[in-house]
């Protein structure tokens, strides 16, 4: 799990005090630190043995983090400890696993990988609404659902397209792409390409079924309207 340099108390295995703050600059962006602790648990909880991994963070988002922490502080108006913008410049990770079944620079991939999975599914629930099933049936659910995953999988074979054939020009710039707004474009066109271009004609065709589609349903209090131009002169 990933961690904050406050968020649990370590020691050394051998019980003896571990000062986290002279361990972090060993860490490099190509070589993550690898140190073995002990997470102190409270009067009910027992101690349980781990590893750290501390990473170095991209100087991009060690400003980022270093901004986020400086505006709260500012907005909580309270006086930000220097630790934490030294800490900022490290990610820390806390692993229960055998020493023998892994490497520190493994599980820095995999939780990098982790971390895109998890965005892939923020993307699912903000653009396609995957987590909003409209059915309780369970063969309309499960129809519901794997509609939308191949949804997904089609927008996800066309992002990477468009992904790899990004131009000469944008992709010597220091700016990176975000799939997120890739995503919501290639939605957008497949909604066009199902629907069809939209246009006033479709309004004029049936306009009592377009006028009963935008009405409020029935209810007991009064709808406030804005009074005509007559009534306010």
């Amino acid at each position: 799990m990933r961690t904050g340099w406050r968020k649990v108390r370590l020691r050394q295995p051998d019980d003896a005090p571990f000062d986290l703050l002279t361990v972090l600059p060993e860490a490099d962006y190509d070589r993550p630190v690898d140190r073995q602790v002990t997470i102190l648990g409270n009067s009910k909880d027992r101690d349980i043995p781990a590893h750290l991994i501390i990473l170095r963070k991209p100087p991009e988002a060690t400003d980022q983090e270093r901004k986020r922490l400086r505006r709260t502080a500012s907005r909580k108006c309270r006086k930000l400890n220097p630790a934490s913008l030294i800490a900022a410049e490290y990610m820390l990770l806390l692993i229960s696993f055998p020493e023998d079944q892994f490497d520190a620079a493994s599980i820095a991939a995999l939780y990098r990988v982790r971390w895109q999975i998890e965005l892939a599914f923020k993307r699912l629930k903000s653009l396609i609404h995957i987590d909003r099933l409209p059915t309780k049936n369970p063969a309309l659910a499960r129809t519901w659902l794997l509609s939308h995953l191949i949804l997904a999988l089609l927008i996800e074979r066309q992002s990477e397209e468009f992904m790899t054939h990004s131009p000469q020009e944008e992709s010597s710039k220091q700016r990176y792409p975000s799939r997120w707004r890739l995503h919501k474009l290639i939605i957008q066109a497949f909604i066009s390409a199902i629907q069809g271009a939209w246009d006033l004609t479709r309004i004029t065709a049936n306009p009592c079924r377009f006028w009963q589609s935008i009405c409020e349903p029935p209810r007991k209090r009064k709808i406030q309207r804005i009074p005509q131009r007559n009534a306010l002169s």
